[in-house]
């Protein structure tokens, strides 16, 4: 009552059900769900400038208004047994909230005919049943609103729809086994790496190595092996070499340090499929002289050589990030830490940059690993990939290419 009475001084109109159980609802008798009213009756008080209503319908409806006549009064139409439609008076605040209620008012009733959320002893299995009969009801709102007056459901109704669209859901459960799954020589996003036989004595694979490195566990020996790195590895080990392309920090004692690399040149052109971020990189933003909107308005960026005379060059942001994976505040506290890299680029708009999908990951490394050896050597991984002439010619199309050029 006190956010419409606030909202009555503010001069916004309200008027919307309310719940048995409200604070500073009035308390008598006749005004709650025990007046014993008959069917379509109801009883009408105000209160500080509040109307408020009780109204029985099938179940027990209360209203409360902030702008309604407590005398007025209007008329819905009922069923009765027969089918038949009829006029009921009720007062003008229940007729109005009822010619005028849309989105969740609307589907909480039309949910709640056909409910399937019962009491559980999960919590969450009455979560998702819930939101399974909200998913029925919106595709059944999008159906119609597509499909017209000419739809079969337009004339059947919410009901049939949810029939046969529990028909559809029903799946016949099936005894049959998982078919067995023959390891097969994946697809690779970089031409360079090929899975081959390379060795004629079998050698021990690189990752188990790496995998059971201080453990008990013996690693297993192939014949194949990656062509561009000649290391050993198995058909299953393949992919985690080349997505991560394990890059040596340094050497101290018997083991290599090392980080994870994800290929910039296959990310970048990934990201450029997007015919929204390809536009932002070949397009000059209008700026109004005078105002800084973004670090490329700033002197130090309209003087740099290059940006000066290609404001749309291909600007590769990175950034780190320090993660704690164990507890921080036991014994091997910063033990695991990792160093995250990543990158973006400073050609899109800046309402878009830091969204999920505009930043990648590029690299990941130990923080006590980078401390040790510095970062020169990741920078240096990322530094290669973008002076390869074939990459570079592999990225860009030649209708572009006079118009990005890469910061090295």
């Amino acid at each position: 009552m006190k956010l419409l009475l606030d909202l009555h001084h503010r001069g916004v109109q309200a008027c919307g059900t309310v719940r048995a159980g409200r604070k500073d609802l009035p308390k008598n008798k006749e005004l709650t769900k025990k007046a014993g009213l008959n069917k379509h009756a109801f009883n009408v008080a105000q209160q500080d400038d509040l109307t408020f209503c009780v109204w029985q319908d099938t179940k027990t409806v209360m209203v409360l208004s902030n702008f309604h006549d407590p005398t007025a009064h209007g008329s819905v139409k009922r069923r009765t047994g027969g089918q038949r439609q009829t006029i009921v008076q009720v007062p003008a605040c229940l007729a109005d909230y009822q010619q005028h209620m849309k989105g969740v008012d609307l589907l909480d009733q039309m949910v709640g005919y056909y409910q399937i959320h019962h009491r559980s002893t999960k919590w969450w299995r009455r979560l998702f049943f819930y939101f399974l009969s909200v998913a029925g009801y919106n595709a059944f709102v999008a159906a119609r609103s597509v499909g017209g007056p000419e739809w079969k459901y337009s004339r059947t109704g919410y009901k049939d729809w949810l029939e046969d669209l529990s028909q559809e859901l029903i799946v016949p459960v099936t005894a049959r086994s998982a078919p067995c799954v023959l390891p097969t020589t994946p697809t690779v996003a970089s031409a360079d790496h090929d899975l081959a036989q390379i060795f004629t004595k079998r050698k021990t694979c690189r990752e188990c190595s790496l995998k059971h490195s201080g453990t008990s566990v013996r690693p297993g020996s192939t014949l194949m092996g990656c062509k561009q790195c000649n290391v050993p590895l198995h058909r299953e080990c393949f992919m985690h070499h080349v997505v991560r392309e394990s890059s040596v920090l340094g050497i101290n004692g018997l083991r290599g340090k090392s980080f994870y690399y994800v290929p910039l040149i296959q990310s970048l052109k990934q990201l450029l499929t997007n015919p929204r971020i390809f536009t932002m990189l070949t397009t000059v933003p209008q700026r109004s002289e005078g105002f800084l909107y973004d670090f490329t308005d700033g002197a130090l960026f309209t003087s740099h050589p290059l940006y000066s005379q290609r404001p749309n060059a291909l600007q590769i942001l990175l950034y780190t990030d320090e993660i704690e994976i164990c507890n921080p505040l036991g014994p091997h506290a910063s033990a695991n830490k990792l160093l995250m890299f990543y990158y973006s680029l400073g050609n899109i708009d800046p309402k878009f940059r830091s969204k999920l999908a505009a930043i990648r990951l590029l690299a990941i490394a130990k923080a006590n690993d980078i401390s040790e050896w510095g970062v020169d050597v990741i920078l240096k991984r990322i530094l290669k990939d973008l002076t390869q002439k074939k990459n570079v010619s592999f990225l860009f199309s030649k209708d572009i290419l006079d118009t990005l050029k890469l910061l090295i």
